[in-house]
């Protein structure tokens, strides 16, 4: 176990850092929301912080509370960000459009903070074909059918246990993921920066492009069986 231990210390001092840099964003809203003159210094906008100060959480709960949030849609973003690149290497042409568009539509150097209609439309179909974790299937068959024998069936996640709060499921009505919207927000201004900056081609092998694997290997979260493998060429290279 010794030579081991210096790794533990690294990860020790690592989570020593995100928990100092959480807990002073945590104390400067407090600070804001401080009275001052006898008033309460309300915030202009309302925050997750400030709903976790109103329960009179302590500060270790709340430093865990933040951190999950911030992180819990790490590997799905990820993974989504990854197909929809794959995607993108394989329909060059849909690749030139969106890079066209953004150029078009948004100062050099920045996809702008509202994602353009098209951009949005090329995320909300990488999303379609490979949804990173596709448990919650908001829909049903309208007549029997036979299915062959080991085909995996879902059980219908939005209607499970009815109206019962302790039976929802993450992910569906007041149980949603808080964090879809910043997730697909981060998605389209990653797509949009990747697409913007470089030219994304297939890799080649024995004198000819590679094609792009769409084989799934399913788990918790859905991802490329084959990690996407790809050539970049900056925008502004010759």
């Amino acid at each position: 176990m010794v030579p081991y231990l210096h790794r533990w210390w690294k990860l020790s001092g690592l989570q020593r850092r995100h928990r100092d840099i959480v807990a002073a964003l945590i104390s400067v809203r407090r600070l804001r929301r401080e009275k001052v003159d006898g008033d309460i210094a309300a915030p202009a906008t309302l925050c997750y912080v400030d709903t976790l100060l109103e329960l009179g959480l302590g500060e270790d709960e709340m430093v865990s509370l933040c951190w999950e949030f911030m992180n819990a849609a790490a590997k799905t973003t990820s993974t989504a960000l990854e197909w929809t690149m794959a995607r993108l290497v394989h329909h060059s042409d849909i690749q030139r459009k969106l890079r066209h568009d953004i150029t078009k539509t948004t100062n050099r150097g920045g996809v702008g903070v509202s994602p353009s209609p098209y951009l949005k439309a090329v995320v909300q179909e990488s999303l379609r074909l490979h949804p990173p974790a596709h448990y919650l299937l908001a829909h049903t068959v309208d007549r029997d059918r036979l299915t062959e024998g080991g085909v995996g069936a879902m059980v219908d996640a939005v209607s499970c246990g009815g109206a019962d709060i302790r039976m929802m499921p993450f992910g569906a009505g007041r149980r949603a993921c808080p964090g879809a919207t910043f997730a697909v927000s981060a998605l389209h201004l990653f797509v949009g920066m990747l697409v913007e900056q470089f030219e994304w081609w297939p890799v080649v092998e024995d004198e000819k492009a590679a094609a792009v694997d769409f084989s799934e290997k399913t788990g918790l979260v859905t991802v490329m069986k084959t990690p996407l493998r790809a050539l970049l060429v900056p925008t502004t290279s010759s």
